[in-house]
C-alpha cells in the first residue's frame, strides 16, 4: 500500500463483517483508500490509512476515528490535519484494524 500511495495508484477497500457495522462501517461496502502512513508517534511505528466512505456519511468509531482520544497535536500536525474533524466520511484507521 506504501508503494501505491507513492505512486500515485487508485486504492479501494470494502467491508464484509457484521462486526465491522458496530464500529460505524457499512457491512458489504466500497471505501476509496486516500492515503496510507507510516510515521513515528511516541517513539513507536504507527500505520494509518485515511478512508472515504463515498456517500459522505458512516465513519469508522475505533481508534483514531474523529473522536478517538489518540490524536494528538503532533501527531495531527505530522500528518498536516488542520480543521477539526467532521461526519464528512472521511476516517482514519489504524493498518491492523484496516486489515480486520
Amino acid at each position: 500500500m506504501l508503494n501505491g500511495e507513492k505512486n500515485n495508484w487508485p486504492m479501494w477497500a470494502g467491508s464484509c463483517t457484521e462486526e465491522s457495522v458496530e464500529l460505524g462501517l457499512v457491512t458489504s461496502h466500497a471505501y476509496t483508500v486516500l492515503s496510507v502512513y507510516e510515521i513515528e508517534d511516541n517513539n513507536n511505528k504507527l500505520r494509518l490509512i485515511k478512508l472515504r466512505n463515498p456517500w459522505g456519511k458512516g465513519e469508522w468509531k475505533g481508534d483514531y476515528s474523529d473522536n478517538s482520544n489518540k490524536w494528538t497535536k503532533e501527531l495531527k500536525n505530522n500528518l498536516r490535519i488542520k480543521t477539526s474533524f467532521k461526519e464528512d466520511g472521511v476516517f482514519y484507521m489504524t493498518f491492523d484494524d484496516f486489515k480486520k
